[in-house]
């Protein structure tokens, strides 16, 4: 039996055109980007099977007929009115899209890999106007403008000869991620570390951080001393006294760099610290009168974090603080020794390492 030279050239016309009737398709991706001000991915607790949390992929879709498939797979997928939210894991990188009847669109690139807790916002925009009409149904209200097919209106006008109007295509508006809910990202942190300028010692606290916001307590275990100093009634030695002190610091900051390896962090505050003094003799016996003083003191500073990874970072709080209250007792150590500086007021370096969980 032989084959024609016509029927040869039409198997391989069709050979040839196989493929790319397989992929084509009457839909487009727009608009991908990241959505820095959206906690969704953060606050879903979605996480793939090695416990890693979820990213989050949101699609503005005028059919929710369409299905996604992942070159890391999909680990949750939620249609909503208007928009199909996809949980990925972290490093995805080519999405497969399918539609019963707009077609298949192939290893579609995203412009990043996406990232553990980031929200991304895309839209798929159906490019064939005449599907795009036949895909809206009554339950199909987002971003959707109700198209209007083409009207010939006839003018009557003075002469014989009809005129017709110009007829104007219907526009297509490409439809816009629809809002989602936003949470707000909770951290607890817990850091140690050392004053090193004003009342020195080692520093140990906690805090929290709610969005933008952070509170957090600390305790300055003070290592500045000042001993041997005499204390005089009426011109005669009385008693003397070796002094240190210790500091309980509240604090409220705004994040104001929530992205980045570098963060900055400023606060405000008040100080309380305690004077404690030790009677190292008595020369005459009298009531101890200096033995202890308080001093509250309201501070301002900048904390500056260098982030290694999520959970860790270093950072550094230079802050100034000033007394509100007066202090007997040093007043007292002023008198004895003018070189003595208040522990309650002054420039303060902390440095240390905190954890964030």
């Amino acid at each position: 039996m032989k084959i024609s030279i016509r029927t040869k050239l039409l198997f391989f016309l069709l050979a040839v055109l196989w493929p790319f009737s397989l992929s084509a398709q009457d839909f487009k991706v727009e608009n991908f980007r990241e959505n820095t001000m959206d906690m969704a991915a953060a606050t879903s607790g979605v996480k793939d099977l090695n416990g890693t949390p979820a990213a989050l992929i949101r699609f503005a879709v005028r059919n929710n007929d369409f299905e996604f498939e992942a070159n890391n797979g999909i680990i949750k997928t939620e249609k909503k009115t208007g928009e199909v939210w996809l949980y990925v894991p972290e490093g995805t990188k080519r999405l497969t899209i399918k539609h019963p009847t707009l077609g298949v669109l192939r290893g579609y690139e995203l412009p990043d890999a996406v990232r553990s807790k980031v929200t991304y916002d895309a839209s798929i925009v159906i490019t064939n106007v005449i599907d795009t009409q036949s895909l809206i149904t009554e339950g199909d209200t987002v971003g959707v403008q109700a198209v209007t097919p083409p009207v010939t209106q006839p003018v009557t006008p003075p002469v014989t000869q009809p005129v017709t109007q110009p007829v104007t295509q219907p526009a297509v508006i490409n439809p816009e991620p629809a809002s989602a809910s936003k949470g707000l990202d909770a951290h607890f942190l817990a850091n140690a570390g050392f004053n090193a300028v004003g009342l020195s010692g080692l520093n140990i606290g906690i805090g929290g951080e709610l969005g933008m916001f952070y509170v957090g307590a600390d305790y300055t275990i003070g290592m500045s001393k000042v001993e041997g100093v005499a204390i005089y009634y009426n011109g005669d030695l009385r008693e003397a006294y070796d002094y240190s002190a210790g500091r309980f610091t509240l604090r409220l900051g705004v994040n104001a760099t929530s992205e980045g390896m570098v963060r900055v962090v400023p606060h405000a505050g008040i100080a309380f610290t305690s004077i404690n003094g030790s009677k190292k003799g008595t020369v005459s016996a009298s009531q101890a009168q200096f033995d202890k003083g308080y001093c509250t003191s309201a501070l301002v500073g900048v904390s500056l974090r260098l982030m290694l990874g999520d959970t860790f970072c270093l950072y550094a709080t230079p802050e100034f603080s000033f007394a509100v209250s007066p202090d007997d007792v040093y007043k007292t150590l002023k008198e004895a020794d003018s070189s003595i500086k208040s522990w309650g007021e002054g420039f303060g370096l902390n440095i240390g390492a905190m954890v964030r969980f």
